[in-house]
């Protein structure tokens, strides 16, 4: 009948809107609820946890290499490189470290290799002088020569914290060497703190999983 089909036309397109009205407002509440700010899924996602915060930071840079040191509330990762070396990244967790530190103070590795170079090259030219040409003469002179320069560059004795583990074994070192050594001492400080709060974190909680 006529009538009929008008009518279905009619409710067709009350439906229709009805329709769309719904979904518009789904998606406009759905936007409402993201740009919230009270909303507490918003808050929390992509915040670092409570031991993946940042304490500290310390840049070590010696002849022989470079390294940088991050102090977390868990941990403490070191990353760097050495001299015509490969690079490295590694994570020591901090409740495996005693927060008592050993101090030394050493040369660089360079020191003796400069005096061993410069001995021994230096001593070439002057006992074979009769069978070696001016030319052998000049390289064995500026090899001493660098060889001296190495040993002046490392003769410094620098300081070092080490912290070793339960068994007593050295774990990590940090040397008083580089761009940040004025902060060597507050960041030995805050490694010893982030040890000592780590075992008693590990401690509570081997107590409370009893």
């Amino acid at each position: 009948m006529p009538g009929m089909g008008h009518r279905q036309c009619a409710l067709t397109l009350r439906s229709t809107r009805c329709v769309r009205k719904g979904l518009s407002l789904h998606f406009m509440l759905g936007a409402q609820l993201e740009m919230k700010p009270d909303n507490p899924v918003q808050r929390t996602v992509g915040q670092p946890g409570v031991m993946d915060q940042l304490i500290a930071t310390y840049n070590e840079r010696r002849f022989d290499g470079r390294r940088v040191f991050h102090l977390f509330r868990d941990h403490i990762s070191i990353s760097g490189n050495t001299a015509l070396g490969p690079r490295f990244e590694l994570t020591v967790p901090l409740k495996t470290l005693t927060p008592t530190p050993n101090r030394y103070w050493g040369r660089q590795n360079g020191f003796w290799s400069g005096v061993l170079t410069l001995v021994l090259l230096g001593a070439i030219p002057v006992g074979f002088a009769a069978v070696l040409t001016p030319w052998w003469k000049g390289l064995f002179g500026v090899l001493a020569v660098g060889g001296l320069l190495l040993a002046l560059a490392t003769a410094r004795r620098i300081e070092w914290a080490v912290f070793c583990n339960a068994m007593g074994q050295e774990t990590v070192n940090v040397a008083r060497s580089g761009p940040d050594q004025a902060q060597f001492q507050s960041f030995v400080t805050a490694v010893s703190g982030a040890i000592a709060s780590a075992a008693e974190t590990a401690s509570h909680d081997n107590c409370s999983g009893q």
